[in-house]
């Protein structure tokens, strides 16, 4: 293998390695509060918010294939939302953030920090849920929260 092509299989090593990192050992990965211990109403809104960034190959791949996701989550009532920054590294800045959900990137640093591709899902803006990989999308577990929501027939 010439030098080149050594270093640039090291250099996506590297990176593909980085899109899964978390800031700090005590910093949680993953974690989902069960469904039943979680206050669904049928006004709940639930919510998922995508971290990503533009250097990590896992995020690219969902930026092409994400499309057909989220159309079914808005078709289930879900809103999908996105924070993006350029580099993993910067995901918990609150400049990549909308708005209304800066706030995830104050009080929850450790739930944004580096690891990318994230999904957040929140229900009446409350962390439910906080996963980390391409297949860690925790679509079973929303769809639970969208059956909780459902009332029951009598």
């Amino acid at each position: 293998m010439s030098l080149s092509r050594f270093a640039r299989v090291a250099l996506v090593t590297l990176a593909l390695a980085a899109c899964q990192t978390v800031g700090g050992e005590n910093q949680p990965k993953r974690f989902s509060t069960a469904v039943d211990q979680v206050a669904v109403t049928p006004s709940s809104k639930v919510t998922v918010v995508y971290v990503g960034a533009h250097n990590c190959p896992y995020c690219l791949s969902w930026e092409s294939a994400k499309d057909p996701v989220i159309a079914r989550l808005r078709a289930k009532g879900v809103e999908y939302r996105e924070a993006v920054s350029p580099f993993y590294s910067n995901t918990s800045a609150p400049y990549y953030w909308p708005d209304d959900l800066k706030w995830i990137t104050t009080q929850n640093a450790a739930f944004v920090a580096r690891g990318t591709p994230r999904f957040l899902v929140l229900v009446d803006n409350a962390i439910v849920a906080n996963q980390v990989g391409l297949g860690n999308f925790p679509e079973d577990y929303i769809n639970q929260l969208v059956a909780a929501r459902t009332p029951k027939a009598g």
